[in-house]
Order: C-alpha cells, then structure tokens, then sequence
C-alpha cells in the first residue's frame, strides 16, 4: 500500500469579520492526501487536526484541556472522505474560524502549531484507527507508514 502525505501542510492566515459585531479571524491551511492500494475492507478516511501539541502551546491566552474545549472554541476539526477503489487523493482545506475573544492581546509574530491525525474505518470491524506499515489489522496497514502532519507559523 501506498502513502504520500508531507510532513508538513501549508498554513495561511485570513481575516475576516463575520456579521456579527465581533472579529473573528479564520486559519486555514490546506493537507495533501494520496493514499492509494487501501484495503478494499476502509470504508473512509478522517483527518482530524488541531491547533497546540503535547507542549502545550496554543494561540490562546488560556489553554484549553480538553478535545471538546478545542472543538466548541474552534481549535479542532476533522474531515472524511469515502474510498473509491482503493484510493484517496485530494488535497483538503482546514478552515479553523476563531473568535476575537480567544486570540491573545497581540497575536503578532507568534508562533502557531497544528498537528493532524489520519485515520480509517473498517467496514467489518466497525472501527477507526490510524495507518501504518506493521499495524496488527491488517486492513490499517499502509506502506510505507503516512508521515506524521505537524506543522507551524508566525501570527
């Protein structure tokens, strides 16, 4: 099985204010996907990605603990794309609006990280879990392993 994805995904800032009174600023940045020979048994593929790592460092004054603290502020979302014969290629935008409230008092020149995970879905076990080239399953096994998606940059 075949994986290409970069180690590292393009990252672009956009401002924007949405109708409310409020500022909101969006972030996005777009990941790569070119997974082909996939078991015929992965149903779909999700990328789930995320602002902050296991360092703890986030673009918010205050961190947020947990995945559902990330997802209501908009610092995480994920995407899932069917697989057609064996195949998933397209390049996938993450759009991350986050509202003036949640950015620092002055956000300029420092530095953002994201990270983003890939996973299947087995059809007969009913499960998601991510790819690799030794996985147990053997439906999760991609050769070689997709690289990890990780990356940052300055506000």
């Amino acid at each position: 099985m075949f994986a290409r994805i970069p180690k590292t995904a393009m990252a672009a800032l956009v401002l924007g204010v949405p109708c409310s009174a409020a500022a909101q600023t969006f972030v996005s940045f777009d990941v790569p996907l070119n997974l082909t020979q996939v078991s015929p048994d992965i149903e779909k593929v999700r990328i789930t990605c995320q602002f902050g790592g296991s360092d703890g460092l986030v673009i918010v004054d205050k961190y947020l603990y947990t995945e559902a603290d990330k997802f209501a502020a908009g610092l995480w979302r994920q995407q899932e794309f069917p697989v057609m014969a064996g195949q998933v290629v397209i390049n996938v935008r993450m759009v991350f609006p986050i509202g003036a409230d949640l950015l620092p008092a002055n956000p300029v020149g420092k530095e953002v990280k994201y990270d983003c995970v890939l996973m299947g879905f087995s059809k007969s076990l009913k499960v998601w879990n991510s790819f690799n080239e030794t996985h147990a399953v053997a439906a999760f096994r991609l050769k070689p392993t997709p690289e990890q998606i990780i990356g940052s940059f300055v506000w």
